[in-house]
């Protein structure tokens, strides 16, 4: 447009000197001009405006004095464009724009960009320019915001030109891209790609029926991952040379999605036609074993590795069916389209090995390898299975009969009870036919009240049916119960759920069993290795144990006390009377102590004679200081042989609140030392704010 105007300025005053039409290139351009004669080299007749400076001169005399040719200014290597333009100037008698390099006064290059006009009345050229420090070129690949770049119809396509949005879509800068030698679009397309890549291009060159053209291609990215581009292209061949100016945008995210459609829906598809119970997904390429959905109780991994091997050296496949086994992912990798095995293998729960046929269908890629493998899993032994458990525990519990409290099966499905003649504890009344009825029963007349609600939410119907649906087949429950002349006795109840073979129904076979000796045992040693045998209270690991367990407890450590007790002159009444006098006052000290245990109290001998008390549910300071006295007098304990009288000193901190064991511990073992050096038969406590 601003060529367009000038022009009609100079039609309007065809007549005016050189001079006027020199100053009216000024106005326009508000830069630098010059007036040429149509000559070989295009003499300079006269310059006006900026331009000397801007090529580095002094004045226009300066730049003129040689008799200078127009070409002489003209950078060498953009020579041969601007005559092209000049000619055609001349030529068509009309103007053009134009964009080259001049040389500066320093030699070095100037980039400039104007207008050429021809003025056929006078017969010479009018040049008027503005520097610019960038080509045409330069501002596209700076302003449009994707890649671009300009490349050379060669052997590798070398990049001529190209803006950074380029550089960045694989990864590098301008700068680490020519350091690494990217200078070429070999460097960076795809291996498997190229090839077909330079045929396209070829083909494109060899029709011309447009100048454009369109690619996708895979790329090879700096972390060497794999991308996908969309190259639009233009091939240009502007001054004899042929060059592929393109633009380029990132698909990978796009064609990634496309594939994982692809194989979804291909997925999908088979997963309707298959009824099986479970499937896996196997990628052949990476030997990686995926299940796709979660199953909730699947205890096996979803994602599994150097699949077939990680498998079988997991133990999960049977012995005599690993040859099977490696055939099915053999068969897989040579291709062939689908298969079908049967593989005694462990369950995906966890449980028991079992017989499932494994059925395969594969998915090929483009070139045709298989990529994909479906597996579906089918439990085939099913019907055998539940037949051959069902008669061994029939046998197994007819077997313990003789040495158990009461044997009984149940129909959980209908809610049925079998009487079983030969309990030997609490027959059911005839009236009772359900199964609920039965618990209930046992409930009122033979468990302890304490266990009641344990028992209850053991035996409930619906929970063990939702057991044995989930793949629990067996159970357990210990508990008491009371015996004739209400004598309480730990027993066990030993639960197999079991599928009837013949008609679905879940049976309940029940084994109750006498384990009164087996837990006196176990308490005995729990005992022993939690309490301090000569005062009965805890020792020193389980006392602390217990007390950082409760210290836990947010709400119970703002209303409880840590005290430290010791027996005031022990060593002189150990020295006095003899140890075994010193023991007879520890045994008493930890009986006295006993019977004002609360039930969330801890008490704990931590060693000699110190003893640790951790106080729970104190309301006020009142409370806690009340709690200490009460300790204090009913440990002062008189003797008649010998004559003597104990008594103890405290130490104590309330609230204990969010204080760790050892600050709680340190400040109550302060809080002794004070009392005690206070007198003795005394308790001290440190109060702490809530």
């Amino acid at each position: 447009m601003v060529v367009k105007n000038m022009m009609q300025k100079l039609t309007e005053q065809e007549k005016i000197s050189k001079d006027i039409l020199i100053q009216l290139f000024e106005e326009t351009y508000n830069a630098g001009a010059l007036c040429c004669r149509n000559a070989p080299g295009y003499p300079v007749l006269s310059s006006k405006g900026s331009l000397p400076a801007v090529l580095g001169y002094d004045t226009e005399e300066s730049l003129l004095k040689d008799n200078v040719l127009f070409v002489d200014l003209v950078f060498d290597e953009d020579k041969d464009s601007v005559l092209k333009v000049m000619e055609k100037a001349v030529a068509e008698n009309s103007s053009f724009s134009i964009e080259f390099r001049c040389h500066g006064r320093d030699g070095m290059p100037v980039p400039l960009c104007g207008a050429v006009v021809y003025l056929k009345n006078t017969g010479h050229i009018l040049l008027s320019f503005i520097k610019t420090d960038e080509t045409i070129w330069d501002r596209i690949f700076r302003l449009l915001p994707c890649g671009i770049c300009r490349v050379a119809v060669d052997n590798v396509f070398t990049i001529m030109q190209a803006n950074e949005i380029y550089y960045d879509i694989y990864g590098y800068t301008s700068a680490d891209a020519a350091a690494a030698g990217f200078t070429n679009e070999k460097f960076i397309i795809h291996p498997d790609d190229f090839e077909s890549v330079r045929h396209e291009v070829g083909h494109c060159l060899e029709l011309m029926d447009s100048p454009t053209f369109e690619i996708e291609h895979r790329v090879i990215m700096r972390d060497q991952s794999t991308g996908w581009v969309l190259v639009k292209g233009y091939i240009d061949k502007a001054g004899g040379e042929c060059c592929l100016n393109c633009v380029l945008l990132d698909i990978s995210d796009r064609k990634k999605a496309e594939e994982e459609l692809r194989i979804s829906e291909e997925q999908n598809r088979i997963a309707f036609l298959s009824t099986e119970n479970h499937m896996d997904i196997y990628n052949v390429k990476t030997h990686v074993l995926e299940h796709p959905y979660d199953d909730g109780d699947d205890e096996r991994p979803n994602r599994l590795e150097n699949v077939p091997y990680s498998v079988i050296a997991a133990g999960q496949v049977e012995g005599d069916s690993i040859r099977d086994y490696m055939q099915l992912f053999d068969s897989i990798s040579k291709g062939n389209p689908e298969g079908r095995y049967t593989i005694q293998m462990a369950a995906r729960d966890g449980g028991a090995f079992g017989w499932y046929e494994i059925k395969y269908r594969l998915i090929f890629d483009k070139s045709g390898s298989p990529e994909r493998a479906i597996l579906s899993y089918k439990d085939v032994t099913s019907q055998r299975e539940k037949s051959l458990a069902y008669e061994k525990w029939s046998r197994f519990f007819e077997q313990q009969k003789a040495s158990s409290l009461g044997y009984y099966e149940y129909n959980l499905t209908k809610n049925l009870y079998a009487g079983s003649e030969e309990s030997l504890l609490n027959t059911l009344p005839g009236h009772i036919q359900s199964f609920t009825e039965a618990v209930g029963y046992y409930l009122e007349h033979c468990v302890y009240e304490e266990d009641r609600k344990k028992y209850l939410q053991f035996y409930s119907r619906d929970r063990l049916l939702s057991a044995y649906y989930s793949g629990t087949k067996t159970d357990y429950i210990e508990y008491r119960r009371i015996r004739d002349g209400n004598v309480i006795f730990w027993a066990a109840g030993t639960v197999q759920l079991i599928s009837d073979p013949y008609t679905e129904d879940v049976r309940a076979f029940i084994l109750v069993q006498d384990i009164d000796d087996k837990m006196q045992r176990r308490i005995r040693m729990k005992n022993q290795i939690e309490v301090d045998s000569l005062t009965t209270l805890f020792n020193r690991g389980t006392a602390v144990k217990k007390i950082t367990a409760g210290l836990a407890d947010k709400e119970t450590g703002c209303r409880s006390m840590l005290a430290m007790l010791d027996i005031d002159h022990f060593k002189g009444i150990n020295d006095a009377y003899g140890h075994q006098f010193g023991d007879r006052v520890l045994g008493d000290v930890g009986k006295v102590l006993s019977s004002m245990t609360g039930a969330h109290d801890v008490f704990g001998r931590m060693g000699g004679d110190e003893f640790i008390l951790f106080l729970t549910g104190i309301p006020s300071a009142d409370a806690a200081e009340k709690r200490l006295l009460d300790i204090i007098s009913s440990l002062n304990i008189e003797y008649d042989n010998p004559d003597t009288t104990v008594s103890v000193s405290i130490g104590a901190v309330y609230p204990c609140g969010s204080l760790t064991f050892e600050t709680l511990y340190s400040e109550a073992d302060a809080a002794l030392y004070e009392s005690k050096k206070g007198g003795r038969n005394r308790f001290g406590i440190r109060h702490r704010a809530f």
